[in-house]
This record gives structure tokens, C-alpha cells and sequence, in this order.
């Protein structure tokens, strides 16, 4: 068994800035590259209380250790459509080479995608 078996596919969203052919500019979001994410809400004690003094990073996500996911990354759910901000460095936690799960973790908040 493999730990991608209960991974959710996903895909990141890019950001597009458009005219609204008035003088104006309208912002619109575009699926991209699909992945494969175990994405994992924090539900303990000490989460929850974090919560309530304004902590929004309640998400643990695990990647393929070579999907190109930065900080702030906006990234959708394909199953829910619940749309999810990237807040740390995926690169900064990432296996080691001697592990045979390659991959990275990082940090995400629930995003209500901006208009």
C-alpha cells in the first residue's frame, strides 16, 4: 500500500488578470496543473484553541516531493471545490533522499477566492 492510495486529487489555480473592456480590471482564477494531495484538518485541543485567538492554518497537506507548490499557492479541492492558501514553505519540509516516500509537507488555511 502505497500513502498516495488516500490522496485526493487537487489542482492549482492561477491567478489571471483581464480587462473588463470598460478601463477596468477583473481578476479570474483558472484550474492548472492536477496533483495528487492528503490534505488533513487539525481538530486537537490546542489547534482548536489556536482557532479561537485567530490562527488559520488549521491544514496539514502532503505532496510529491517534485510538484512545484509555493507559499501562497492557491489550491482547489477537485472532489469539494473548497479552495485552500498555501502559508508555508513546501520545500522547507521535505523528506530526506533515504526515505522511500518522497515527499513534502506544508501548512494551508481555508481561502474564499478574492473577486
Amino acid at each position: 500500500m502505497n500513502l498516495f492510495d488516500y490522496a485526493k486529487p487537487f489542482v492549482l489555480l492561477e491567478r489571471r488578470v483581464v480587462s473588463d473592456g470598460m478601463g477596468g480590471w477583473n481578476t479570474t482564477w483558472a484550474d492548472g496543473a492536477e496533483f495528487l494531495c492528503l490534505l488533513a484538518f487539525h481538530n486537537s485541543v490546542e489547534a482548536l484553541a489556536a482557532a479561537q485567538v485567530g490562527v488559520t492554518s488549521l491544514f496539514t497537506g502532503t505532496v510529491e516531493k517534485e510538484f512545484p507548490l509555493q507559499h501562497g499557492d492557491i489550491i482547489k479541492s477537485k472532489e469539494t471545490g473548497d479552495t485552500y492558501r498555501v502559508t508555508s514553505n513546501p520545500d522547507d519540509d521535505v523528506v530526506p533522499e533515504i526515505s522511500t516516500m518522497q515527499t513534502k509537507e506544508f501548512s494551508a488555511e481555508k481561502f474564499t477566492l478574492p473577486r
